[in-house]
């Protein structure tokens, strides 16, 4: 096993992105449709934009243990809304791009958010979403001219998000995951496929889950 593998495994979510970019910076890591045929992120790309979008969010005076709501289809902004929160020590509460109403009241009620990423595809939002807002299709503008963010401290015990079920047979609850959880399901996925550098993963279940956020 390599280091970067290495440090993967034992670490936080940001180290694992981190020791991707360094191994395999131009390598595209996303690709996504555009009006002129298909826009790629390299794993640098994911890298530095995730660190704009934190940087972003502490402009916004958000700070560890804040709660960022992420509510959108399935995009590489996502991905990147998503990195940038666990870099600034931000816990991500995402949301499926369907939810109602009163789904969302419920989840605003008991993670009481500090920032929302919505969607031009997302409904309107409820009047208890009162918090700052960026609109996923214009991520990229609203991080225009910020650099890396300030450094901060992120610990494998630490909140990774708050992921809610879907409430099928009762009220559904938020499962507190931390960094360790979600590495360790990741390393443990890799053992039955382990994939290769030339794999293409196609996203069609909505990164608001866990089977997908792990499978991607």
């Amino acid at each position: 096993m390599d280091s970067a593998s290495q440090k993967s495994q034992d670490g936080t979510l940001v180290e694992f992105l981190e020791c991707i970019a360094q191994r395999s910076g131009p390598r595209p890591a996303l690709l996504a449709k555009s009006d002129d045929g298909f826009r790629v992120w390299s794993y640098a790309d994911l890298w530095e934009g995730s660190g704009r979008v934190a940087a972003m969010l502490q402009s916004h005076g958000l700070k560890k243990g804040d709660r960022a709501v992420l509510w959108g289809p399935n995009s590489p902004r996502w991905a990147l809304a998503f990195f940038g929160c666990l870099r600034a020590g931000v816990v991500v509460v995402p949301l499926d791009v369907r939810s109602g109403d009163q789904f969302v009241q419920r989840v605003v009620d008991r993670t009481q958010p500090s920032f929302v990423f919505a969607s031009l595809e997302t409904p309107d939002r409820p009047a208890e979403l009162d918090a700052p807002e960026c609109i996923l299709e214009m991520l990229e503008e609203a991080c225009e001219g910020l650099e890396s963010p300030e450094p901060v401290e992120i610990d494998p015990g630490d909140l990774v998000e708050v992921m809610f079920t879907s409430g099928t047979t009762g009220t559904p609850k938020g499962v507190m995951l931390s960094h360790r959880n979600l590495v360790a399901n990741l390393q443990s996925a890799r053992q039955v496929v382990p994939g290769e550098a030339t794999d293409r993963l196609v996203s069609i279940l909505p990164l608001s889950h866990m089977y997908e956020q792990m499978a991607g």
